[in-house]
């Protein structure tokens, strides 16, 4: 006996496969029309999922914001996963750009940047980062940092114990962004004051014995360099708890997950900062939209905008992507007051500002 074909459900699937190559085929055009009308594409490689999965959401509401408010913007954001792992940075950028023949690519973190950079060489497109120091820079030639100085936002702690204090508890990260920075502070101490020392691996949650005993030589002020994470809120809370002096908290302190560790209490704490220009008319813009996302403003967002907005200035005055169209440029005020130096190092300048009743306090 032959079966009958149940017509109603063949023309079922024949249309779904429809619509679905339909929509393949839409997306493609979309891609193909980019290109046809000129626009580029920056690949933005961001930790939007894993352990660090928070820097990267605050990377993408900042920029989507910048996008939103910007829609004659010289360029798309293509966003790239990396999953918070290096190996998936790399493996996220090439997939992506297989067809880009000079791609952009803007990483957020040194780790990231470390990896990206050397894979990128070879394509003749150019690079840019944020939230990273300048050593990243290296001797490559067609990278630009849009981010910090080592310096600047060590300096002013070190100018205020050697302004005020004879004895310093440091408490570091040891990776390379608390190295760099302890590193720094120890070299640019006076001479004449004592320094006591603990570095912590970024995976370590229990600090409590080592922050004790370097705590048990009664250092008149304490200084925490660390990166964002857990450890960063258990060392606050461990301060909270054993040590009545001035702590002094580097530029990671803004982040509000750790900052808050601080509200209703005692603690006497001061942390690096930027000044806001009160002047600026794309401040309270960003301020609503970054709210409307679950964000607010700080170092990370202000650098995630400020590196949309120089990418499109460069593209849209047709300026060559190079290391000298910047320092030509020589300074970009926006979110932040940023200089260019030359060679792909840029610094921002920041200040050390007690932190009162959950905010900064310009003195």
């Amino acid at each position: 006996m032959t079966k009958k074909l149940n017509w109603k459900n063949i023309i079922g699937w024949i249309v779904a496969i429809a619509v679905i190559f339909g929509i393949i085929g839409y997306n493609a055009y979309q891609d193909n029309k980019k290109t046809v009308d000129g626009k580029r594409k920056v690949y933005a490689i961001v930790q939007l999922t894993g352990p660090i999965a928070e820097a990267g959401k605050h990377v993408k509401a900042a920029m989507d914001s910048w996008m939103e408010m910007h829609p004659d913007a010289a360029f798309d954001v293509v966003y790239v996963d990396n999953e918070s792992r290096p190996d998936k940075a790399v493996t996220g950028i090439q997939q992506k750009t297989v067809n880009d023949d000079h791609p952009i690519t803007l990483t957020v973190g040194s780790i990231f940047a470390n990896v990206i950079f050397p894979v990128m060489k070879d394509r003749q497109g150019f690079n840019f980062s944020i939230i990273t120091f300048n050593s990243i820079v290296g001797d490559y030639k067609n990278v630009q940092n849009l981010s910090y100085s080592l310096e600047q936002v060590v300096q002013p702690i070190v100018d205020k114990i050697n302004k005020n204090y004879k004895s310093v508890g440091i408490i570091s990260s040891f990776d390379e962004f608390g190295e760099q920075q302890k590193n720094y502070l120890l070299q640019h101490l006076n001479p004449d004051i004592r320094s006591f020392s603990v570095a912590f691996p970024a995976n370590q949650q229990d600090i409590r014995l080592e922050t004790q005993k370097m705590l048990l030589n009664k250092p008149e002020v304490v200084v925490i360099l660390m990166t964002p994470s857990i450890m960063y809120q258990n060392v606050l809370r461990e301060l909270k708890n054993n040590f009545s002096g001035k702590i002094l908290a580097d530029i990671i302190f803004e982040n509000k997950f750790l900052n808050e560790v601080t509200l209703n209490t005692d603690m006497d704490v001061e942390g690096i900062t930027s000044k806001n220009d009160p002047t600026n008319k794309d401040l309270a813009e960003l301020k609503n939209k970054l709210a409307q996302r679950n964000s607010y403003l700080f170092y990370t967002t202000k650098q995630a905008y400020d590196s949309l907005d120089i990418i499109n200035y460069v593209m849209k005055n047709n300026l060559p992507l190079n290391q000298d169209t910047f320092k030509q440029l020589g300074h970009w005020d926006d979110m932040n007051s940023i200089t260019f130096s030359g060679n792909g190092k840029s610094s921002i300048d920041y200040v050390l500002l007690p932190f009162k009743n959950g905010q900064f306090v310009e003195e």
